[in-house]
């Protein structure tokens, strides 16, 4: 039992003993690290008015020299370089372009400046971080840039001409078997105006071998994409009208081409209103029309724009055949001779127009084409509202031209000249007959046409015989 009876003090410290011992062991590590700091400081001391050691610039060596020798050498460096043609890379495309060209020169005060900052600037352990760096593995100091901000920005928009392209929505064709396509839209690209691009143009331009510079781009996303046309489900053709023309008549088959172009290819939304004479726009000059006979007042004259009322009446046609709702068309004048009497839809820009609305609850893909003396215009969509439809016209009245005779004393008695033919008039019905889905057929009235009679007027000979 004589064993327990040491003293308490002997086997637990005295209160306050502990932390002067800890306090006393911190206080030597700190003297320590100072003394480690201080002989590191004294190692890696800079020295005054030289670039510490082992700082390079744009690879070369620039350690140890004074600021205007390491400028001069430098300057010595890229006086050999200035003409070299840049390397200019994008998108799998690349082609040269001379320093001079791009508004971008190095600047030498600048980057000779940040090098002689290396291990002047920061905490004195960042200090001696970056001296201790230098010696170690080497510090590059990147060229800095001097921009000429006019020259540099015309430099760019050349640039962007030549890279950037605009986005190409995706749109549906017909192929050769009559099919519906898609074909599929493409990101467009846009130049990235990168702040770094002017110290990346320098940096280049002191480079002896790869003097290459990647330019960055971004992708301008289409409006209309692929997904978008797939998910349209436009597949089934509605309805196809065909109508001939003379081709040796080239100014109005020129003028049949520009507006069967101005139709082709345009998708109407369910519940679309369609206006032909906005879509297709004025028949002048500027548009590329050319003079060609039109129907005015019951005659046939020369006038910009002729022929297009063949392109307004074959998508009639189409539409009549495809059961959408027409909501404006005008006979012409007169009968003309590319359909029967009933089926023509005159345009005049301005005045008369051809409006019918996709009343189904799809798209409707409008397609034209000219091919040798024909012009078609098919109408694409979702589902057919019939299984088979064709149009019936019926002649309801003939109004006889009635002939005037006008007495002239400066012809011979008895003597006739026809001053104008004259034409009969006509009232004429049209009338669509089609299969529905379920197999009923129904007969509908959907026009009706009046094409006015024109006098027929006849000189007579009053004068003496």
């Amino acid at each position: 039992m004589a064993s327990l009876a040491r003293p308490l003090s002997a086997s637990l410290d005295v209160p306050g003993r502990s932390q002067s011992r800890r306090a006393a062991f911190f206080a030597v590590l700190l003297a320590a690290a100072a003394a480690a700091v201080g002989a590191a400081g004294s190692f890696l001391a800079a020295t005054p008015g030289v670039i510490v050691p082992g700082v390079k610039v744009a690879g070369l060596d620039v350690g140890g020299l004074a600021p205007e020798a390491a400028r001069q050498r430098l300057q010595q460096r890229l006086e050999g370089l200035a003409e070299q043609p840049l390397q200019l890379y994008v998108h799998g495309e690349s082609w040269i372009e001379l320093p001079a060209q791009t508004g971008v020169q190095p600047d030498l005060d600048a980057t000779v400046a940040a090098a002689y900052a290396v291990g002047r600037t920061g905490s004195r352990l960042e200090q001696l971080l970056q001296r201790w760096t230098a010696l170690r593995w080497g510090y590059e100091v990147p060229l800095r840039p001097r921009v000429d901000d006019a020259a540099y920005r015309a430099w760019l928009q050349r640039l962007a001409s030549r890279v950037e392209r605009p986005p190409r929505d995706a749109r549906l064709d017909v192929d050769e078997r009559g099919q519906v396509v898609v074909v599929p839209s493409r990101a467009g690209l846009r130049l990235v105006e990168s702040d770094e691009l002017p110290g990346r143009l320098a940096q280049a331009m002191a480079e002896p071998y790869a003097r290459a510079v990647r330019l960055e781009v971004s992708a301008v996303p289409a409006a209309f994409r692929t997904e978008d046309a797939l998910a349209l489900g436009v597949r089934e053709r509605l309805a196809v009208y065909t109508t001939r023309f003379d081709p040796s008549d080239a100014n109005r088959t020129a003028n049949i081409h520009i507006a069967a172009q101005a139709l082709d290819g345009h998708l109407l939304a369910p519940g679309e209103v369609f206006s032909f004479n906005r879509h297709v726009g004025p028949r002048v000059e500027a548009a590329g029309f050319k003079e060609a006979p039109v129907i005015i007042d019951g005659e046939l004259v020369p006038d910009i724009g002729g022929g297009v009322c063949q392109v307004s009446t074959t998508l009639y046609g189409a539409v009549l055949l495809a059961g959408l709702e027409v909501m404006s068309r005008a006979p012409h004048s007169i009968p003309v001779g590319y359909v029967p009497m009933g089926l023509d839809a005159a345009v005049v820009y301005g005045v008369t127009d051809f409006i019918f609305r996709n009343d189904t609850p799809g798209p409707v893909l409008i397609k034209a084409s000219v091919e040798g003396n024909q012009l078609t215009i098919a109408l694409y969509g979702t589902r057919a509202k019939y299984r088979g439809v064709r149009l019936e016209t019926e002649l309801v009245e003939v109004a006889p031209a009635r002939v005037i005779e006008v007495a002239r004393t400066d012809l011979p008695k008895g003597a006739q000249r026809v001053v104008k033919q004259g034409r009969d008039g006509y009232k004429v019905n049209v009338w669509r007959v089609a299969q529905l889905p379920d197999g009923r057929v129904v007969r509908e009235l959907v026009s009706r046409s009046t094409y006015p009679s024109r006098d027929r007027v006849v000189w007579v000979g009053a004068g003496e015989v």
